[in-house]
Formats: C-alpha cells, sequence, structure tokens
C-alpha cells in the first residue's frame, strides 16, 4: 500500500516541479513494487543559486519548466522582436486642405488657389477650363448641412466616407452650395473646380456647417427664413427617425411662409426668353398623383402619373391661341442620397395644364428623354408649367429656359 506523499514547497522548487511529476508518471508505467514508491520529500532548490541566470528559452523543455540545470545559452533569443521600421502611410486621397472637425455655427474661410492642378480630383460638371481643382477635406457634426459661399461660381462635389467615391451630390457653375450630412459618415471631402477661363488663380470660400433642427412632421410645413431662402421639414435618410428643417435657396424670394413657385397658390412667373435656376430642396410635394386625361408618358396609358418628388409650379401668362410654346429643362446639381451616381435620364417630369390642381388634364407631358418640351396653345389663357422629381430623394438643382413663339 502507497506511503502519504509529503512534498514541501522550497523557494526555487516549481522548477523542479515538471520533472518530479514526470518521474511519477514514468514510475506509474515501469511495474515496480508498491516498495519502490515510498514517501518522496520535495526539499530546497539545491542549485546553486550563482549560477549564471537565464538569457533566453530552456534549451531542455518545451514546456517552459525546467528538468535540471539550464543548458548554457549559445546567443540571443530567437523570438525577441526586431524593431519595425516605420512605414509612411499613403493617403490616397492628398493633396487637399484638412479643416478637421468643424464646429456647428463657426465660419471656415479658405483660400483656393487653382494654379496647381490636382488633376486626380474633379466634379461631374462639365469642364471648359485648364483650371485646377482643389480637394477639403473635414468632419461634419452629425445631423448638419454644409454651406459654401464662394465670391465666384465653381464647380462643386461633396463625397462620404471615401473621396474617391463619386457620388451625387455636386452642383456646377454656382456660388452658393447647401449639402445635408449623409450615411452616417461624418468624414467629408468637398471637391472645387474651376469649370472656365474667366475663374482667378485665387478664389475666396466660408465653410459654415449648421445644426440641423428638428421640427414637428405636418403637411407642408415650410418657413421663410429671409426674403430669399426658406426651410422645409422632412424626413430623410440622413435623419431617418426625426424630422428635421431642410434649408435651401427661393429662385423667386420668400413670400408667406413658402418659396414662390412652391404651390399653386404662389406659381412663379416666366415669360419667353427667360431663363430660371432653381433648387428643388427647399419645396415641397403638394402634387403627387396627376390622375387626369392626358396624364400619362405612353399612349394608351390611363393610369395617369404617380411622383413623389418636389415640384415647381411656373405661370405661362396670357398666351393666345396657336402659340408655340417650347421648354428645355436640365439638371445642373445634384443633392440626392444615393451612393453611386444614377442615370439622370427620366428622373424630372414637366406637365403643362390649363388648371393647376392634381386632378386636371395634362395637356402636354415630358420626362426628359426628348430634347425639349413642345405644346401649342389651344386656346388663350393663362397656362401652368409644373416640374417634379419622381421620388422624394431627388434633390436636384435645375434649370428651366421658356421661348413662346
Amino acid at each position: 500500500m502507497n506511503e502519504a506523499i509529503h512534498i514541501e514547497f522550497g523557494r526555487r522548487s516549481w522548477p523542479v516541479l515538471g520533472a518530479l511529476l514526470l518521474v511519477l508518471a514514468l514510475g506509474g508505467c515501469t511495474g515496480d513494487s508498491d516498495d519502490n514508491q515510498n514517501q518522496i520529500i520535495v526539499q530546497e532548490d539545491v542549485f546553486d543559486e550563482d549560477a549564471t541566470p537565464d538569457a533566453g528559452p530552456d534549451a531542455d523543455s518545451d514546456t517552459g519548466l525546467d528538468v535540471g540545470p539550464d543548458a548554457e545559452d549559445a546567443g540571443a533569443d530567437a523570438d525577441v522582436d526586431e524593431p519595425e521600421e516605420d512605414v509612411e502611410e499613403i493617403d490616397h486621397c492628398a493633396p487637399y486642405i484638412d479643416l478637421g472637425d468643424l464646429e456647428p455655427g463657426e465660419e471656415y474661410p479658405v483660400t483656393l488657389d487653382f494654379t496647381e492642378e490636382s488633376a486626380q480630383w474633379s466634379t461631374r460638371c462639365e469642364n471648359e477650363s485648364d483650371g485646377g481643382s482643389v480637394m477639403i477635406a473635414m468632419v461634419l457634426p452629425t445631423f448638419s448641412v454644409l454651406h459654401v459661399e464662394s465670391d465666384t461660381p465653381l464647380g462643386l462635389e461633396m463625397r462620404f466616407g471615401d473621396c474617391g467615391r463619386e457620388t451625387n451630390r455636386y452642383m456646377c457653375a454656382t456660388d452658393e452650395f447647401a449639402v445635408p450630412s449623409g450615411f452616417g459618415e461624418p468624414q467629408g471631402y468637398l471637391i472645387l473646380e474651376a469649370l472656365d477661363d474667366s475663374v482667378p488663380d485665387q478664389v475666396e470660400i466660408t465653410v459654415t456647417a449648421a445644426q440641423a433642427p428638428a421640427c414637428i412632421e405636418e403637411e407642408g410645413q415650410s418657413e421663410c427664413i429671409d426674403a430669399d431662402s426658406a426651410r422645409v421639414c422632412r424626413i430623410s435618410i440622413s435623419s431617418p427617425d426625426v424630422p428635421r428643417w431642410e434649408e435651401g435657396q427661393c429662385s423667386g424670394g420668400c413670400e408667406e411662409g413658402q418659396c414662390v413657385g412652391d404651390s399653386c397658390s404662389a406659381p412663379l412667373s416666366m415669360s419667353s426668353g427667360e431663363t430660371l435656376v432653381f433648387d428643388n430642396l427647399p419645396l415641397r410635394d403638394l402634387h403627387s398623383e396627376y390622375q387626369g386625361p392626358g396624364c400619362s408618358l405612353s399612349d394608351g396609358d390611363d393610369d395617369g402619373l404617380e411622383l413623389w418628388g418636389r415640384e415647381l409650379v411656373i405661370e405661362l401668362s396670357d398666351l393666345i391661341e396657336g402659340d408655340e410654346v417650347a421648354i428645355d429643362v436640365d439638371v445642373r446639381g445634384l443633392l440626392s442620397w444615393a451612393h453611386e451616381p444614377i442615370n439622370l435620364e427620366g428622373q424630372v417630369v414637366a406637365t403643362i395644364k390649363d388648371d393647376c390642381a392634381a386632378e386636371s388634364a395634362c395637356l402636354a407631358v415630358w420626362n426628359d428623354f426628348e430634347d425639349q418640351l413642345h405644346f401649342e396653345v389651344p386656346a388663350d389663357g393663362d397656362y401652368f408649367l409644373v416640374i417634379e422629381s419622381r421620388t422624394d430623394e431627388f434633390d436636384a438643382q435645375i434649370e428651366v429656359a421658356v421661348e413662346i413663339n
């Protein structure tokens, strides 16, 4: 019968523990009698304390436990990390002006130098200049709208997350640019481009990030900010849970709480030979279904039109029977929310009516697959041109030209 095993741990007995366990295991496999398994006492470590200390891993065990005196190290340990060389991270967005974290409401003046062209970056605008482009990097506050004011018209494009990702947030030949922050990506890259040779080598701009405050979503909620701008309450992808105010410039001014041209009650007047550029961001969607006669994009289609974007109402006054009206509509800029550029064809629809109501007949319908909308006036009177985008996400800057013969 085995006698009790008594173990006394000495100050340096831990390194021997593995060897003893091994001895016990081997002893159990040799078939020795019980007499050979007597009391075992582990005493104080007998190894010379003055021996040379370890300079690396023990050569006699893969377990990290000593099974005897350490063999003298022959050289440097193999597991010592060599110092890594510093590798400079290449910023594929450079060169750019870095404004860092923008504080809401604070103005950031920037001088753009177009003499040094950054050829790898360009906007989606048509460029007829040999001038350069400048990129500005910034981190925008949550639920903010970036405002850019310039003393000369430029091409501007805003990209979120990745400077190399083309987007639909751009404006061409404009001196004011307002774009909501998007997709929860606070890192933004603004490209500014000289579009013609009239742009000087240096241009002064001011960048501001304005916080978009929450609002109470109500049918047709709109307010004038001043005589030339308005804000509307809407839910957007940048703020899917809480409706927020979104601001924009009114092409015909702002009166009685809405942009002129925002509704049938306050249409914007145009005459022959005039050209109008408007931003539909501060407009509302007051016409969604066009179910009157003639309100379709193809012959024999009686389903009418369903347009969920915001519309501009233009009044063409005092037309005479037999007048030939030509309407030219072009998209000059986008603030749409799609990550990638979208096909512009078919995104804007124009209708002509003699009664502005949504259920009234459409005398002509156009959705930009044709170069122009042509219409022959059937009787003397006033007519309404309604220009609307197909979807609520299609925020655009649109140019309209009217010719009457």
